[in-house]
């Protein structure tokens, strides 16, 4: 807010504002790749405002323009219960992906009820799933870029779409070992 004159209402954020549901067995990239041997199923949750939404997603790749409350944001969002505890197999089921509908190239999200022009654009891989469905809470537009899926130029998609902001938002390790290890694979050249 300071840096960037964005003006974000954090107490938007406040976790009283927001019901909580859990399910067990999830097992997250990771912990598929250690396996069960090593790695024990945790419990996921689900979190929906108290307060009132209005909110727009679009996704290009999978035909998707919905409008609607914060629910919209989820994928399978009319049965999300009741489709999580039907996923037995940890190994196949991502109740991760539940959030933001996946992994998608590129997602756009609209808040109706903000008047601010503010935009970000989040050059993301999975950990922004369920960073963006509470982002697009206080602030106009957002919109991620899944580079492991986007082929376009970044560079030319900035110019089309201008962001106030460009946030990368990766796993951390990731973001060292492409860019000291194998900066040839990196995804992070911004061309």
């Amino acid at each position: 807010n300071a840096s960037f004159d964005f003006n974000i209402d954090k107490s938007l954020y406040d976790p009283k504002h927001y019901e909580y549901y859990f399910q067990d067995g999830f097992l997250g990239s990771i912990g598929k790749r250690a396996s069960l041997a090593v790695a024990t199923p945790e419990s996921i949750s689900f979190i929906f405002p108290k307060f009132e939404t209005d909110l727009t997603i679009r996704i290009p790749s999978r035909k998707l323009d919905k409008c609607g409350d914060f629910q919209i944001t989820y994928k399978y969002n009319e049965k999300l219960r009741e489709y999580a505890m039907q996923e037995k197999n940890v190994y196949d089921s991502s109740l991760y992906s539940l959030y933001s509908w996946g992994d998608d190239a590129v997602v756009f999200m609209h808040n109706n009820q903000l008047k601010s022009p503010k935009k970000i654009l989040i050059i993301r891989d999975s950990f922004n799933c369920v960073v963006a469905p509470f982002l697009i809470l206080g602030i106009k537009d957002l919109i991620t870029l899944d580079l492991r899926s986007f082929t376009g130029s970044i560079r030319s998609f900035v110019d089309q779409n201008v962001p106030d902001i460009v946030l990368v938002f990766y796993y951390p390790n990731i973001i060292s070992d492409l860019i000291e290890n194998n900066p040839q694979r990196s995804f992070f050249d911004f061309r």
